[in-house]
């Protein structure tokens, strides 16, 4: 159990702070949850204000949406640091590190209003990364569909396509949805992604950078577009969304 302040999100450290655990983030704290494999995540234990609690019963005595009312995001990029999400005004999150594989975390081109430049993911064959997964109710995701500036000119709310998503008790998620920056295009050198460096990944294909190295770099850079390197579909309506069902 770490204080959220642990965790600040700073823009020249981009993605931020992220914790190496699956986590419940509270308002002030960010809590670890104890995944058992084959043991359903609604069963997992989260250390919680000195006691040691189901992540159900937790949720019940939050007043807070269970896991089978809520939408499974994927996040790579500053959405998997505390600090950024209590800026979004978004807690009571199970937030659960999971891996995913073919994919990997690159550099967007063009830069946020704050001066970062962000992350979306591309196509890797055979690269295993590391990844967190958010558990959104109605509410935390209008919010983040707000922040991410969805049917707009920033990201948008896509189904993935044809790639594995690993939780720790061995369940995959599907189906899987995710922010992409279709918008603001791929940052390419020499015709390839360039990934983000803090990020941990297995059998990486694309050369890799921290964020104080992209900055440098991202006025020279080409543009890419995401369907070039990705598969998916994006989400229009709210109805095209379902909710986690919670099997193994």
């Amino acid at each position: 159990e770490e204080p959220v302040s642990s965790y600040q999100f700073c823009p020249i450290e981009y993605p931020g702070r992220i914790p190496h655990y699956s986590y419940f983030l509270s308002k002030s704290f960010v809590h670890e949850i104890q995944i058992t494999n084959q043991i359903p995540l609604s069963k997992a234990i989260v250390h919680f204000k000195g006691e040691k609690i189901e992540l159900l019963l937790l949720l019940k005595k939050l007043s807070a949406k269970l896991l089978i009312d809520r939408y499974a995001i994927i996040g790579y990029g500053a959405n998997t640091c505390p600090g950024r999400l209590i800026e979004k005004n978004i807690f009571n999150l199970p937030v659960v590190k999971a891996s995913i594989k073919d994919v990997d975390v690159v550099y967007t081109l063009e830069k946020t209003s704050y001066g970062v430049v962000p992350a979306t993911i591309v196509e890797s064959p055979n690269t295993l990364t590391e990844i967190w997964v958010s558990f959104l109710d109605e509410e935390q995701l209008r919010k983040m569909d707000k922040s991410e500036g969805r049917m707009g000119s920033y990201y948008d709310l896509v189904k993935l396509k044809n790639y594995l998503i690993t939780f720790p008790n061995g369940r995959i998620l599907s189906p899987a949805y995710a922010y992409v920056a279709n918008r603001r295009g791929i940052a390419l050198k020499d015709g390839k992604p360039i990934a983000l460096k803090s990020i941990q990944a297995k059998n990486r294909k694309y050369y890799a950078m921290y964020e104080r190295e992209m900055l440098k770099t991202n006025s020279t850079c080409e543009r890419g577009e995401s369907k070039q390197f990705l598969e998916f579909e994006i989400l229009t309506l709210e109805n095209e969304l379902k909710k986690f069902e919670e099997t193994l």
